[in-house]
């Protein structure tokens, strides 16, 4: 009975025996492999360091050989790296990697190399001209010669031809400038268009009344550089006078009126610049809307019918008009109607 039961014993706790075994050699492995995987830490502070001189602190706390060609670390590179509990590769990413060095750690080596530089971009290429063509017309359609097209910002340009055409060479991006005289300017950003094109719109400006002069062209009346006077007749029709022409009293300077007598029939005697002659005629020249008149028609004039009074006193009255305007030019502008104006009626008794 002893033997039996002993073989029972026996033969029920081996099947647990041998299941412990694989069990037991699992947690060895186990824990034999974190041991082997687990790196050493360390801590370093390196304040405004050569990379050399932290390397050979490393070399000299770790036990690795930091190798590298010659001039590939620069003697003057500095770092300031502070780590605590780092690993190698750890502080060796700040020390090389952030400065544009790659590593390879092999075994107890560390094998250190400059990173390749980024390849350079191409340089873009210059932008080539190319001939672009057009027309330019007006409201109409009509093609318009002699317009002016110039590239804007630059000193080249063309005119349009009798059929207002136009051909040049350009570079997109450019702009072109259309001008022509009597229409708005307009400005065409040339982009990747080969045939352009444009009508140009009339310029609506005022022509106000001009006067020519012998040494110039035509300017607007009152503006020009020349000895010139202009008198509004809003001036002069409310002035409590006998006679028109003793409103422009002390109205021009150079103007002088004088009066023989105090008569209402009685006409003045204008002088502009004063007497120029002794024997010749000292009277100035006298136009009415741009034809000659006496002084009798002048004297005769309504003060309410004048626009505007102008006298010439210089050397150009006398080359407009001859030896006629030695003694000067007074230009009247009499009143005309006004399309769409409301008209005007005035009483006095």
């Amino acid at each position: 009975m002893s033997r039996s039961r002993r073989g029972k014993l026996f033969s029920a706790h081996f099947p647990v025996g041998r299941r412990l075994i694989p069990f037991v050699c699992g947690l060895a492995v186990l824990f034999g492999t974190t041991a082997s995987a687990r790196q050493p830490t360390y801590d370093v502070h390196y304040e405004n360091r050569t990379v050399i001189s932290a390397l050979d602190d490393l070399k000299a706390r770790t036990g690795h050989l930091f190798l590298h060609q010659d001039g590939v670390i620069s003697d003057t590179e500095r770092v300031t790296v502070r780590l605590t509990g780092a690993t190698l590769p750890q502080i060796l990413d700040k020390i090389l990697v952030e400065k544009g060095y790659r590593y390879r750690i092999d075994g107890r080596d560390v094998v250190i190399i400059r990173a390749a530089a980024p390849a350079a971009q191409p340089a873009p290429q210059p932008q080539q001209p190319r001939t672009v063509t057009g027309s330019v017309t007006d409201e109409q359609n009509q093609p318009l010669a002699g317009v002016a097209v110039q590239v804007k910002g630059d000193t080249k340009g063309v005119v349009t031809d009798g059929a207002g055409n136009f051909t040049l060479d350009l570079i997109p991006g450019q702009v072109l400038l259309f001008s022509y005289l009597g229409m708005m300017p307009q400005e065409i950003r040339i982009t990747d268009q080969l045939f352009v094109h444009v009508t140009l719109l009339e310029e609506a400006t005022e022509i106000e009344q001009a006067v020519v002069i012998g040494y110039g062209s035509a300017r607007k009346l009152g503006s020009m550089a020349g000895s010139v006077a202009t008198i509004g007749g809003d001036k002069i029709k409310d002035v409590p006078v006998a006679n028109f022409s003793d409103a422009l009293q002390g109205k021009i300077a150079g103007l002088s009126v004088l009066n023989s007598s105090g008569e209402p029939s009685s006409t003045a005697s204008i002088r502009l610049r004063g007497v120029n002659s002794i024997l010749a005629g000292v009277d100035p020249l006298y136009i009415l809307d741009g034809s000659p008149v006496s002084q009798v028609v002048f004297h005769s004039l309504n003060p309410g019918d004048i626009e505007t009074i102008v006298t010439l006193k210089d050397a150009s009255a006398t080359a407009i008009y001859g030896s006629r305007a030695a003694n000067g030019v007074i230009a009247i502008t009499t009143k005309k109607d006004r399309n769409n104006e409301e008209a005007t009626v005035s009483l006095r008794a």
